[in-house]
């Protein structure tokens, strides 16, 4: 890969009461040395707000053709995550108790309010082919005020009175052997009070991709 251009964009809006939704694009150009392809992934998903219902619509768009879709729903429910996918093809899944992606921001909100640290926890997201709980290793800075010289000032203007916290996230795959793994990938931001989040940094071990906003 020697380069790479795009756009990512979120709408999120709900409520405890409402449930939450997401829609999510994210649009890339990657120029190799023997190509330049666009992929476009999009994502649609429901959470419920006690955090125990999971719907989702993910597809993947390679040069503007449908290149896979992922569709079905999962539920936290006696201790386990029970998982429904209706495409690719019908089948189930039982996997480990987790939470999903709304409480996983609640979770790493509360302990940055909380003062910070490292702390370790699970995640299912629907990610791949929706068939796994993802370990996360999460470590959150100090909060800290948008300072003047703060390259994203003029965007982040809305959010001027908030404070935020630097915040890494680990992702591992289960199945792999515990002590000397490797994070599938890693994600770096800072994070604002409200959920808002920028100055984003995904790092894939061969590449890394900077966003801002």
């Amino acid at each position: 890969i020697n380069g790479i251009t795009g756009r990512m964009v979120y709408e999120f809006a709900g409520s405890v009461c409402e449930g939450y939704t997401t829609t999510f694009r994210f649009v890339m150009r990657l120029e190799t040395d023997d190509a330049s392809r666009l992929s476009d992934q999009q994502t649609t998903t429901y959470e419920d707000g006690a955090g125990k219902v999971f719907q989702f619509v993910n597809k993947m768009y390679l040069d503007n053709m449908l290149d896979r879709e992922v569709k079905g729903v999962a539920r936290l429910e006696d201790g386990e995550t029970l998982v429904e996918l209706s495409k690719p093809d019908r089948r189930s899944e039982t996997l480990e108790p987790t939470q999903f992606p709304v409480q996983h921001m609640k979770e790493v909100l509360a302990k940055a309010e909380a003062g910070g640290g490292f702390y370790q926890t699970s995640l299912y997201d629907s990610s791949e082919d929706a068939d796994r709980v993802m370990m996360t290793s999460v470590t959150i800075g100090k909060a800290k005020p948008i300072g003047k010289s703060d390259a994203e000032r003029s965007a982040a203007a809305p959010l001027e009175n908030q404070t935020y916290w630097p915040v890494s996230i680990a992702y591992f795959d289960p199945n792999e052997e515990r002590g000397e793994a490797l994070p599938d990938y890693e994600i770096s931001f800072l994070l604002h009070e409200s959920g808002v989040t920028r100055s984003l940094e995904m790092n894939y071990d061969e590449f890394s991709i900077r966003g801002q906003l």
